[in-house]
């Protein structure tokens, strides 16, 4: 609870100092979705949904704060959760993983900082976010992560994020394992920007 409070007065903060003298703009509003995947242990060919907790969908809506900052709120699906590790009866032990099959809702919120300025038309570009997992399902609290960005067309660009942090499904997973490191999550996200 208190991450969440500090987390809120930074964005505040950062909007608050951020808009002073810009009015709307629909050219700083985006939409985007995207398909991640958490790194862990699990096997799959496919990018299904069931049996794989560590795999989401997320809906974001940002608007541009500024010149170089973004706030952004996303909402996310995934149809799986880990629901118990069990030690396998052999000579040599092994580990399973049950799961619960059945949709989740993910949300939560989003700070970018852009490392070029709104309104650039550079077709590469770098942002750096924290994120927070206000659901508490997907993680466990704050993530950091990193944006690659390729602009396709004036409103449409194709996102890489890579992000960092503890991450329930791979961290789980990763304990068993005797792993106790942050663990990382992927994305592929197409954005539409107004």
């Amino acid at each position: 609870m208190k991450m969440k409070k500090i987390f809120l007065v930074i964005v505040i903060f950062v909007a608050h100092f951020s808009v002073q003298g810009q009015g709307f703009e629909w050219g700083r509003v985006n939409v985007s979705v995207d398909m991640s995947s958490q790194s862990s242990f699990f096997n799959g060919g496919a990018y299904l949904f069931k049996n794989h907790p560590e795999r989401a969908a997320h809906f974001t809506l940002g608007y541009r704060l500024g010149r170089y900052w973004e706030l952004a709120g996303y909402l996310g699906y995934s149809a799986s959760a880990p629901e118990f590790l069990s030690t396998l009866p052999s000579p040599d032990p092994g580990y399973t993983v049950a799961f619960s099959n059945g949709a989740r809702g993910i949300y939560g919120a989003i700070l970018q900082y852009h490392l070029a300025p709104y309104g650039t038309t550079l077709p590469l570009s770098l942002a750096i976010r924290v994120g927070f997992d206000l659901s508490g399902i997907e993680a466990d609290g704050a993530w950091l992560g990193v944006v690659t960005s390729y602009r396709l067309t004036h409103h449409v660009t194709l996102n890489l994020d890579t992000d960092c942090g503890s991450f329930r499904c791979a961290r789980r997973v990763r304990w068993v394992f005797g792993e106790h490191s942050l663990v990382g999550r992927a994305a592929l996200r197409l954005q539409v920007s107004f």
